[in-house]
């Protein structure tokens, strides 16, 4: 049976189109991100279709390679009061039609799209789509990448019509034991 990440290269990738540079090598510097991540705080801010500023808020997220690291999956779920209010799934490839990296994203809320730009240490994802709040139009800031966190933002919201402000930065710890010099280390390689 195909898998999801499966079904959308294959019917991404258009004969003719490749060129000297492979999709893996184009895909390397997101390496620091394969692994499983934690935000569990609070919200610092209202966020449309999700939660008040003050609700308990925890984001988990594992980014994980597949099809020989020509692309990666993101799983991730969000929980708001101590309820789910989100799960959902990813997939991140080289799209040699548009010459970017790209993603494209179904959740429980959901849909959305759009290209990853990449400038110094900071990956930022430029997405539009449709959610519980409407249609969004935003940015998905990864900065200050290490190997055991990194921050999140987003920026140039525009939710259902309306501007909002860019977000907080919130931290992301990565899940104890879920680095991938770990596992290789303690020969667990996933």
């Amino acid at each position: 049976m195909m898998s999801f990440s499966d079904l959308v290269l294959a019917v991404l990738m258009v004969p003719g189109q490749a060129d000297d540079v492979s999709a893996k090598d184009r895909l390397k510097g997101l390496e620091p991100l394969i692994g499983s991540w934690v935000y569990d705080g609070v919200l610092q801010e209202d966020a449309p279709g999700l939660g008040k500023k003050g609700d308990s808020f925890k984001l988990t997220a594992s980014h994980r390679w597949v099809l020989g690291k020509s692309a990666f999956q993101l799983d991730w779920k969000t929980d708001v009061g101590g309820k789910e209010a989100n799960r959902g799934r990813a997939l991140v490839a080289w799209d040699p039609a548009s010459k970017t990296i790209m993603e494209w994203a179904v959740s429980t809320s959901g849909n959305h799209s759009g290209q990853w730009t990449h400038k110094a240490n900071v990956w930022t994802y430029a997405l539009c789509g449709i959610g519980s709040a409407g249609t969004m139009k935003e940015n998905i800031v990864y900065s200050d990448i290490g190997s055991d966190s990194f921050m999140f933002q987003v920026t140039n919201r525009v939710v259902g019509g309306k501007e909002l402000d860019d977000s907080a930065k919130y931290e992301f710890k990565r899940v104890a034991d879920e680095h991938p010099l770990r596992r290789k280390k303690a020969g667990v390689e996933k």
